[in-house]
Formats: C-alpha cells, sequence, structure tokens
C-alpha cells in the first residue's frame, strides 16, 4: 500500500481504499508534461479488470486511451452535430482559448497487447455518451444549465 496520505483522509473517501490515496487535496506531486486523454469508462472497467485478472500485470503501470489520437474540445460539438443535427441547436460554441488547447497524443500499444485490449475512438465513446444521455432524460435535466469556461 503506497501512503500517499493518511489513513483517514483515504478510507473516507474509497471504502475499499484502492483510488482514495489518487484524490487526496493534500498530496503533493508533480506531474510529467502531456495532455487530457478521453477514456470510455467501458475500456476503463474491462482495463482494470483484466489487470487484476493476469498475473503478468501484478505492478505494472498501464498508459489507457487510443494510441495516436488527438481531439480538441472544438471538435465535441462537430462530431455532436453530425450524429445529432436536429440537437445541434443546443451547445454553446467553444471559447477560441480552448479550441487551441494543445493536446499530447499517447502510445497505448503495450496496454492494447498485454491486456487483450481495443480501446474505442473518442468519437464513439462522445457519440454514445451523448446517445445515452438523450435515451435517459440528460436532456430535460441540462435545461436552463449555464455554460462556463
Amino acid at each position: 500500500m503506497y501512503n500517499f496520505c493518511s489513513e483517514s483522509d483515504w478510507s473516507t473517501k474509497n471504502e475499499v481504499g484502492l483510488a482514495g490515496p489518487l484524490f487526496c487535496a493534500n498530496w503533493n506531486f508533480q506531474t510529467t508534461s502531456g495532455g487530457p486523454v478521453l477514456v470510455d469508462i467501458r475500456d476503463l472497467c474491462t482495463t482494470f479488470v483484466r489487470a487484476v485478472e493476469k498475473d503478468e500485470a501484478n505492478g505494472r503501470r498501464f498508459v489507457l486511451g487510443c494510441s495516436n489520437v488527438s481531439i480538441f474540445p472544438s471538435e465535441f460539438v462537430s462530431i455532436f452535430a453530425k450524429e445529432f443535427p436536429e440537437r445541434a441547436h443546443l451547445l454553446s460554441s467553444v471559447p477560441v482559448d480552448l479550441v487551441n488547447t494543445p493536446v499530447f497524443t499517447i502510445d497505448s500499444s503495450e496496454t492494447e497487447r498485454a491486456l487483450d485490449m481495443k480501446f474505442r475512438s473518442p468519437e464513439e465513446t462522445l457519440i454514445d455518451t451523448a446517445r445515452w444521455m438523450i435515451d435517459n432524460g440528460g436532456e430535460q435535466a441540462w435545461k436552463g444549465v449555464e455554460t462556463r469556461y
């Protein structure tokens, strides 16, 4: 067990103690250079289960997400509008400072090989998420919500 923060911090946030230490506000760490990666929760869960099941994954770290894929926030709107043209007017435009946000690619080929994974594309994840929200009342929940950047 890593000692990133006190036991009282992680035990109140995550009863099984797996992710809790990672979300402590007082965890002082430095990150390497990089950018955001869009990972589908279905892929995250599948990867987690496969890593637990495979002995050779024990003690290793894995990069998650599609290899060599860049997606900018400004593309979210166009992906949504292409798939749901009748709802495109519901989205606000993305500010210029977010349009030009640098995005870095990753190489998850080792994860794909070791855990027999095929990650979903960001486009598939965005479309499936939007479709689920539409089918489950998400549009109603978003009415009146102001977009802030």
